[in-house]
């Protein structure tokens, strides 16, 4: 066995130590031999190590947490900045389709004018009056094209605001099919209200839009004679509107992408339409924290279910 010795000259004595076993040391012989390798005169300097390693670790911590700061505010600026590149491009492809929109009423406004201003002396009435007739559906157009556009483009920035009210919501429902009604001859609705929703908290300047845009698409896809559907009701504090037609239908394929602006179902054909319509239903229902469903077959009929917090 190899051994070591070791003298301590502030105890005056000497300790040999076996280098394989040091469970024999008792620990006031391991005090000793702390004593030894570090004399009290040493202990200021390893104060002053101790203080100057606290010192580091502090700065240290400092440092990191300047830069998890910075990274914070770095990944902030890069979702701003994405944010904002993906507004400009959406933007830039909202005033490209709204350009296209807009063109055909224009068109028609302005080959009616100028038909009227060149046949005006020797034209009858009668076919006057239907250049006349073209020329108010075409303004009509444009007004209703204007209105959903400036709408979907405050609900795409954040600047629709929702302002509830308590109101009737069957009376309201009543004036819509109402309306509807006297615009049209072509079909017929039924409203049914399964549940007591006269008085309800909702903003109706939102929710009429929801409301006119599915009854209007009911009308439009379905043939004529068919009924739609209007029901009412209320679950768990919240209100659940079903517009129900036997329309069409919407495609399976086209159903993921059908709340996209400007986008149309493959099996619309000639009928007329503009894809903004839906875009704009679901930036309404969502102003309301609320959710829209649909379920469809072709050539069988479409549903959609509204369900907002009232």
């Amino acid at each position: 066995m190899f051994s070591s010795n070791c003298t301590l000259q502030q105890r005056n004595f000497q300790v040999i130590l076996p280098l394989k076993d040091k469970s024999c040391l008792s620990k006031l012989q391991m005090d000793d031999i702390a004593d030894a390798i570090f004399p009290p005169a040493s202990l200021p300097l390893v104060e002053r190590l101790e203080c100057k390693v606290q010192q580091l670790m502090a700065e240290l911590q400092e440092t990191n947490q300047q830069l998890c700061h910075e990274k914070v505010l770095r990944q902030q600026a890069e979702i701003a900045l994405k944010q904002e590149k993906q507004l400009a491009e959406h933007r830039e492809y909202f005033i490209s389709m709204a350009s296209h929109e807009f063109r055909i009423p224009l068109n028609i406004i302005s080959l009616s004018t100028s038909l009227l201003k060149r046949h005006r002396h020797h034209w009858t009435e009668e076919k006057k009056l239907q250049y006349l007739q073209r020329l108010e559906t075409a303004i009509e157009q444009m007004r209703y094209l204007m209105d959903k556009f400036l709408t979907l483009d405050k609900a795409e920035v954040g600047k629709l605001n929702f302002e509830p009210e308590t109101f009737n919501l069957i009376q309201f429902c009543q004036d819509i099919l109402a309306e509807l009604d006297l615009c049209q001859n072509h079909h017929s609705f039924t409203f049914v209200c399964q549940d007591d929703c006269e008085q309800v908290c909702a903003d109706k300047k939102l929710l009429q839009p929801i409301l006119m845009n599915l009854l209007s698409n009911a009308i439009k896809y379905s043939p004529v004679g068919s009924t739609v559907d209007l029901i009412l009701s209320s679950e768990d504090k919240k209100m659940i509107f079903q517009i129900k037609d036997s329309g069409i239908g919407i495609p399976a394929a086209d159903q993921p992408r059908l709340f996209e602006p400007f986008y149309r179902g493959g099996n619309t054909g000639n009928i007329p339409g503009n894809g903004l319509g839906l875009a704009l239903v679901q930036k309404l229902v969502d102003l309301h924290h609320g959710q829209i469903t649909v379920t469809s077959e072709v050539s069988v009929g479409t549903t959609f279910t509204i369900i907002l917090p009232c």
